[in-house]
């Protein structure tokens, strides 16, 4: 039993040092504003200050640095 609870509380300390694996988008340049006539809202990641930002996307050749909202850029990026 002891050893279940030790076990249990070693992984559950190595989740929180580790913790989950960051979106790829995030690591990319921020605010790619891409090619087209589109004119769409969408939030970007900035590493400095570690902020989201909304920017226009024109539709196309943008990057993986795209969310649709803020609350999706800052739950993918700022944890």
């Amino acid at each position: 039993m002891k050893f279940a609870a030790i076990l249990c509380l070693f992984f559950g300390l190595l989740e929180l040092s580790v913790g989950r694996s960051q979106n790829p988008g995030c690591l990319e340049k921020p605010a790619v504003v891409g090619e087209g006539n589109d004119f769409l809202y969408r939030w970007t990641f900035f590493a400095k200050p570690r902020d989201c930002k909304q920017f226009v996307y024109l539709g196309r050749k943008g990057n993986g640095n795209s969310f649709l909202t803020q609350d999706i850029c800052e739950d993918e990026c700022m944890w």
